[in-house]
């Protein structure tokens, strides 16, 4: 199956006249989204774009991206989408590494002064070419490339990772996983969402819109704006990542009519069940969640978590289900290979939502992927005897303490019960004695007035000594990486570092 295949076939299925997209514009039904796409696909192909070539993007989050996207996946040309705030000189080194052969951007950007190998395209003068109908393509095979995604990851080099349409494919499973239930899809169901669609955001609102949702759809996403679309169009559901649902409990949600919000979909770092709970408060009618756990080298979701009411929202946020309709094969490895089950070790990962290996760079393939092609992923986990994963952060921020090896995750958890806790960090800081300390760092939460002797107190009562964090620092705001935002673990480390070797006067970062 490919992704180009399955959601035509999905598209068609909608009702003409069901709002798919919501603008600043106007409202756009699914008969005009699929047109658009239509007149986009021609025009692309009497610019020259054939089945194989790499095509770059660069939008704001607009109806504009996702015309182009699925026009260029159903012609079997590679989508390459870069934020529009990526800098000139990178966006130049990105386009001449993967050979891109055309670079799409709206009529205003900025990146058309570029000096490019490429012919540089504004939409305007795309849709102005006459439609092509000498030359059609055959339909896209499995393993041919659909999207190319920049990304570095948790490593300092950018990484260009390549999503197959077999690939591509697998997120409409992962999407139904994470939206379940799906029986109020037959009156249509609305979302905002946040996540940007110049990078892997794309994946799941491609697929979701497939399946029949409706997207408001807006570059300004401070919370008054968002808060507004909600109240305005009554929307169902919205999708953010944690740092910006951070971001809405500390802001005065109850000045607006939220009341229709009852699913939110999030991803990308973990959602602490404080913070369901916290936004439950704003949100009063919140009911259906869901949250994915994947990378960019799995298509984004292979496994979920799930809540369904109140009765759910207690339940680990770090404990997922495998998506299984994507044929994916899960297994946790230690030091002498394979695990036995519900012990802790390196989750790998193999199957159908997996990308075959990184784009012309075998030494990192070989790096990732065993003989076997199992991906070694770098976060730490374990699968219980009922299927479900546990997950545990990355192996390379794994605490190494007086010989333990010591999951953040099972310190945070235990210091985010303490009512005052909004968010909690934990990291190894070297120290000659212990290998590593570990230092906590903490935001309080809203009219808290918390103490370091509070925390001790606090952990002497819920944790084992081993566990005990050795140094608390409170921080207003914990530092976060560019894109989604997720907790910057390596920064945390290096101030961590810094004020150790303040402390002592001796150099041990």
């Amino acid at each position: 199956m490919t992704f180009a295949s399955e959601s035509t076939r999905l598209l068609q299925l909608q009702d003409d006249h069901r709002p798919a997209l919501i603008t600043e514009t106007g409202t756009i039904s699914f008969g005009q989204l699929r047109r658009r796409i239509a007149e986009t696909r021609a025009r692309l192909l009497a610019l020259g774009v054939r089945p194989g070539l790499r095509v770059a993007l660069s939008f704001p989050n607009s109806a504009d991206i996702l015309y182009l996207a699925y026009a260029l996946c159903d012609i079997g040309a590679a989508i390459v989408p870069l934020h529009p705030s990526t800098p000139p000189a990178f966006v130049t080194r990105i386009l001449g590494f993967l050979g891109v052969s055309h670079f799409i951007v709206p009529k205003d950007s900025g990146l058309l002064r570029l000096k490019l190998t490429c012919p540089i395209v504004s939409l305007e003068q795309l849709m102005t070419l006459p439609p092509q109908s000498a030359y059609e393509p055959p339909p896209p095979a499995p393993d041919d490339i659909a999207v190319l995604i920049t990304t570095s990851g948790t490593t300092a080099d950018p990484k260009f990772v390549p999503i197959t349409q077999r690939n591509f494919a697998t997120i409409i499973d992962a999407t139904r996983a994470i939206l379940a239930p799906m029986s109020d899809f037959d009156r249509g169901c609305s979302f905002i969402m946040v996540f940007p669609l110049s990078s892997s955001g794309i994946f799941p609102t491609m697929a979701q819109l497939a399946l029949g949702s409706t997207y408001v759809l807006t570059d300004d996403v401070s919370p008054h704006n968002f808060l507004s679309l909600i109240q305005q169009h009554q929307l169902d559901g919205m999708q953010c990542p944690p740092a910006y649902l951070e971001t809405l409990v500390r802001f005065p949600v109850e000045n607006y009519n939220v009341c229709s919000i009852t699913r939110l979909n999030s991803g990308s770092d973990f959602v602490p069940n404080k913070l369901i709970w916290a936004l439950k408060k704003k949100f009063k009618n919140l009911e259906h969640i869901g949250i994915g756990y994947g990378l960019a080298e799995t298509s984004a979701i292979i496994a979920t978590w799930n809540a369904h009411g109140e009765k759910d929202f207690d339940t680990p946020t770090h404990c997922y289900r495998i998506c299984n309709p994507a044929d994916n094969q899960i297994k946790i490895i230690g030091a002498s290979g394979a695990v036995d089950t519900g012990e802790k070790g390196e989750i790998c990962i193999r199957g159908n939502s997996v990308i075959p290996g990184y784009f012309q760079n075998p030494e990192l393939t070989a790096q990732m992927f065993d003989a076997e092609g199992w991906l070694h992923t770098g976060d730490v986990g374990t699968l219980n005897d009922d299927g479900t994963l546990m997950l545990q952060g990355r192996h390379k921020f794994t605490i190494k303490r007086g010989g333990r090896s010591i999951s953040p995750k099972s310190v945070e958890s235990a210091l985010e019960e303490h009512p005052g806790v909004a968010r909690a960090v934990a990291v190894g800081v070297p120290q000659e004695l212990f290998g590593e300390m570990i230092w906590a760092f903490i935001t309080k939460a809203p009219g808290a007035t918390l103490t370091v002797g509070d925390i001790n107190a606090f952990c002497r009562e819920t944790l084992p000594a081993y566990l005990k964090p050795d140094n608390i620092v409170f921080m207003e705001k914990l530092p976060r990486t560019k894109g989604v935002g997720k907790i910057d673990y390596a920064q945390l480390k290096q101030i961590g570092a810094q004020k150790l070797n303040e402390m002592l006067g001796e150099n041990y970062g």
